[in-house]
């Protein structure tokens, strides 16, 4: 053995001692893990394995905008989740009445995301139809405007305020299916100028 030999050989064996000492580890840990499945405190998957924020959800779209609702779909992708799109109420009443009649969990959206305003009746009339319907299914608006008499009705539904970034949209999401109110603020009814008069 020669001197190089000499100075490397304890290095290799140190090395050597270290892998057979870790394989001894995972051996002991997958045989424990066998016996007793890991607490959920003490896993922590990589954020490969971690489900995207929509986790496949399936999300039915009604807004009239094409170029809008093709931006909307975009974003739920990214997001993870899965869409149906409607182009006006008729298409998103027809969605919904598959749903009723042919009820299966890949194709039950998880969400209506509906405009306040289109043709044929738009957001309130979806909403009243899904109350009698299907009311286990949660209903969301998007809005730029509503009148005293549409704000008033929509009291009570989550609605976010066009334009939106897509960080607001998920930020709506997230609260809506966490079952928060959402933290984006829906337009307001126009308030009268204010008087002049004094008193």
């Amino acid at each position: 053995m020669d001197a190089a030999q000499q100075r490397t050989y304890p290095t290799l064996w140190l090395d050597t001692q270290r892998q057979a000492a870790m394989q001894q580890q995972q051996q002991a840990a997958s045989s424990d893990s066998s016996k007793t499945p890991p607490s959920a405190s003490t896993v922590h998957p990589s954020s490969e394995e971690r489900p995207s924020f929509g986790a496949g959800r399936l999300i039915l779209v009604a807004e009239d905008n094409p170029d809008l609702l093709a931006l909307l779909l975009h974003f739920l992708k990214r997001m993870g989740f899965r869409t149906l799109s409607a182009n006006n109420t008729e298409q998103a009443l027809a969605h919904l009445q598959h749903t009723l009649t042919h009820p299966a969990p890949e194709t039950t959206p998880a969400l209506l995301l509906s405009d306040m305003i289109m043709p044929q009746g738009g957001g309130l009339f979806l909403l009243s139809w899904v109350e009698q319907h299907l009311p286990s299914l949660p209903v969301a608006f998007m809005s730029g405007y509503m009148d005293e008499y549409t704000a008033r009705s929509a009291a009570e539904i989550p609605c976010l305020s066009k334009p939106f970034s897509s960080k607001e949209l998920e930020i709506f999401l997230r609260r809506i299916f966490a079952g928060l109110p959402p933290s984006i603020e829906a337009p307001q009814p126009p308030q009268p100028p204010p008087s002049n008069e004094k008193t």
